[in-house]
């Protein structure tokens, strides 16, 4: 038996803007914003490329869709040394992050099977499994 333990999302401190913008065909959910909204964690990348200004910014938009994730600062998807506050690697995984009833206070709709719900096919997500 799986479990999921947590979702961990990537954000682009650069593209974040525009992403979250993103215009999507009638009926189809703008995955970036649902990503960030489903995260138990995002690692906000290339931080190297934004100053400290747009930084707390994107963070503050980040906080409007999920005021419940931990934000965690890092360069080339590296967390370890200068991500803010500092973490371990090992804090990313078996953290047990994932809740239920969060995603459902969210989404209603996440485990009806017959809800409509259609993905933006551009966009696509992995699973790493041990």
């Amino acid at each position: 038996m799986y479990t999921l333990d947590s979702i961990i999302t990537v954000v682009d401190a650069k593209a974040v803007k525009l992403a979250l913008t993103v215009y999507c065909s009638e009926g189809v959910e703008n995955e970036y914003v649902e990503q960030v909204c489903f995260a138990d964690k995002i690692l906000l990348n290339k931080i190297d490329l934004s100053d400290e200004a747009k930084l707390t910014k994107i963070e503050a938009e980040l906080r409007k869709l999920n005021p419940t994730t931990t934000i965690l600062r890092c360069q080339h998807s590296k967390i370890s040394l200068i991500s803010t506050p500092r973490v371990s690697p090992k804090e990313l995984l078996n953290i047990g992050g994932f809740e239920l009833k969060r995603v459902l206070d969210f989404d209603p709709e996440f485990l009806d099977e017959y809800a409509e719900h259609e993905h933006d096919s551009t966009v696509s997500s992995v699973l790493i499994s041990f």
